[in-house]
């Protein structure tokens, strides 16, 4: 995690609260449409850095490119709000549910 620093003179505030667009690099489980762009509630004053770009599911542009979701293996995330009351939300909740089952072992 990095914590988001603003260009100076962007106007741009830290944390960052309130919607904005992502943009999926590549085609992933949970973002089926690269480079579709798709709104987001956010509330956050850092942001992921991936060690390998290849695990970069979306990202926002908030003075610079940030990744805001992520996708390895099995392992899925998100950095904002995928708010039920709109459409990019239930769609992004619907991916997340078609994810295949995790088999646990002892």
């Amino acid at each position: 995690m990095r914590r988001i620093v603003a260009p100076a003179g962007s106007g741009l505030k830290v944390p960052h609260i309130g919607w904005a667009e992502t943009r999926a690099p590549r085609t992933s489980e949970l973002f089926s449409a690269a480079g579709q762009p798709e709104r987001f509630y956010f509330v956050h004053g850092y942001h992921m850095v991936c060690d390998d770009a290849r695990d970069v599911a979306a990202v926002i542009d908030y003075g610079s490119p940030m990744c805001c979701a992520v996708s390895h293996g099995n392992v899925h995330g998100v950095q904002f709000h995928p708010e039920k009351s709109h459409r990019f939300g239930m769609r992004l909740l619907e991916s997340f549910a078609l994810l295949p089952a995790c088999e646990l072992t002892a």
